[in-house]
């Protein structure tokens, strides 16, 4: 399991599955030529915040708080899945909100990767 935390993401779609709420979400990442990158998760969100995750709508924008990724293998259907685990998080607003985007400035400078 990987912990990470404060990442943006998209909420495309919630199901209540009892004690945790289960969801698609999406992240991006801006590459060095301007283009983005996006990339595609199943998401648990669990904890105390699965009231609040009850309550998001399609194309809500998120601030992951603290999660994880983790992997599990199913040695019958010899196929592994991966899930982000949400433990906290805030909303940020809609996706169509341009007022989301006011304040945000692009990072000019390069960052080096650990790997």
């Amino acid at each position: 399991m990987i912990f990470f935390q404060d990442v943006y993401a998209t909420v495309w779609e919630t199901y209540n599955q009892g004690k945790y709420v289960g969801a698609r979400i999406s992240t991006g990442t801006k590459n060095r030529d301007g283009s983005y990158k996006n990339s595609y998760w199943y998401a648990r969100f669990v904890g105390n915040c699965v009231d609040l995750a009850r309550t998001l709508t399609h194309k809500e924008r998120i601030k992951i708080l603290k999660g994880a990724v983790e992997t599990s293998y199913n040695k019958d259907k010899k196929q592994s899945y991966t899930t982000v685990v949400i433990f906290d998080f805030e909303g940020v607003g809609r996706k169509d909100d341009k007022s989301i985007n006011e304040n945000f400035t692009p990072v000019e400078e390069e960052v080096e990767l650990p790997f």
